[in-house]
């Protein structure tokens, strides 16, 4: 089913990728003086046959369209336009000719970046993108309305080039109310389900374009019990020898506690080594374990690692995950395949009550029944 895009007379729309101008000329005609169409673009022919601005200029002063649209020479991955301009940002056969991956996500964010709140975005293209842009809006807070591929009217040189279509909302404001929201009445509890785990962490290093860091820093706090504000600083001197190996153990002190921690590391010994390669192929320069992919002189913070979290519920239709999902799942890992040992689980949480524990890991009194009807008593 398609649906009818209704654009306002004094809309504000950015083009990315204009060329000829065909898709500039046509949001120029449904708007009034009071909007404003901006063409962007490179004018590389090798991206389009007879691709300039002195030619695509005159068609709109032929159009008299000159009033209400503008060009102008950008790059999409670093659009010279102030946050939050837009009504509309449109790209059409455009994003597909910016390589590699890594910049078509920058090209993305530069788009999310100028694009007012519940503004719509409307990408047309080509090749085999199209599960990679979702993938990358919807980690970017995007609500997906519209998304299509086209059969054989949409064929691009050929049967083996498919295009398609994708209008997404921009939706900042659910995140940061989210944010606030589940900061003060989310209750963070650990997966206990190990097909929901794994869906966990298979999300979670497939839908980010950092995803290799964020699988990773979940890996890592599930398995050292570490609070979230301990993992985010830990530096690669922490874990790895001067050689790239993984040390044995890593010896720390808890920000919260002051306490001398020992991390054993041998569970997470082959996600580190992964990991360290990827930090390699990335040129992630840095003395934190888990940079920054923007500023990899700082650490990821716990605000945007809760905002990783959410985002994986949000895909998952789970609304328990939060920063402490990690360490609260390791310690119920611990728990349920060490007989129940609570004992065992304060000790390691550093707890000072066994019922703090429980509390902790979200065994209500039903939940323990449960468990002690599956013991044999004899």
């Amino acid at each position: 089913m398609d649906i009818v895009l209704v654009i306002p007379e004094d809309s504000i729309i950015l083009d990315l990728g204009t060329g000829h101008g065909l898709v500039l000329i046509k949001f120029a005609s449904k708007i009034s003086s009071e909007g404003h169409v901006t063409g962007i673009d490179l004018w590389k022919n090798r991206d389009q046959s007879n691709n300039s601005f002195k030619s695509t200029q005159q068609l709109l002063q032929e159009k008299n369209l000159e009033n209400r649209s503008d060009l102008k020479t950008a790059d999409m991955i670093e659009l010279p336009f102030e946050n939050k301009k837009y009504d509309f940002v449109t790209a059409s056969m455009a994003i597909h000719n910016i390589k590699p991956k890594q910049n078509r996500y920058k090209a993305l964010d530069e788009a999310t970046r100028v694009l007012k709140t519940e503004g719509l975005l409307i990408i047309l293209d080509t090749g085999n993108h199209k599960k990679e842009y979702l993938s990358y809006l919807i980690a970017l807070g995007y609500r997906i309305k519209y998304a299509k591929t086209y059969g054989i009217i949409g064929w691009w040189t050929g049967p083996w080039m498919s295009s398609y279509a994708i209008i997404a909302e921009k939706n900042y404001d659910m995140i940061e109310k989210g944010y606030l929201i589940h900061m003060v009445k989310q209750i963070v509890l650990p997966i206990k389900d190990s097909n929901v785990l794994k869906m966990v962490q298979d999300t979670l290093l497939d839908s980010f374009r950092a995803g290799r860091r964020n699988y990773t820093i979940f890996q890592v706090g599930k398995a050292t019990l570490l609070r979230v504000s301990d993992v985010m600083k830990l530096k690669k001197s922490d874990v790895f020898n001067a050689d790239g190996s993984i040390k044995s153990t890593a010896f720390i002190h808890d920000k919260k506690t002051g306490k001398a921690n020992t991390l054993y590391l041998k569970p997470v010994q082959q996600d580190l080594l992964i990991y360290h390669d990827w930090l390699v192929q990335q040129n992630l320069n840095s003395e934190w374990l888990f940079p920054s992919t923007s500023r990899p002189e700082r650490h990821i913070t716990e605000k945007q690692f809760y905002k990783v979290m959410a985002h994986v519920g949000d895909l998952l239709g789970i609304n328990y995950l939060g920063t402490h999902t990690m360490r609260k799942t390791g310690a119920y890992r611990v728990y349920t395949q060490s007989n129940y040992n609570i004992g065992l689980v304060m000790h390691l949480l550093n707890h000072s009550s066994e019922a703090m524990t429980l509390t902790y890991l979200g065994l209500d009194q039903a939940s323990r029944e449960t468990m002690l009807d599956q013991i044999d008593f004899g």
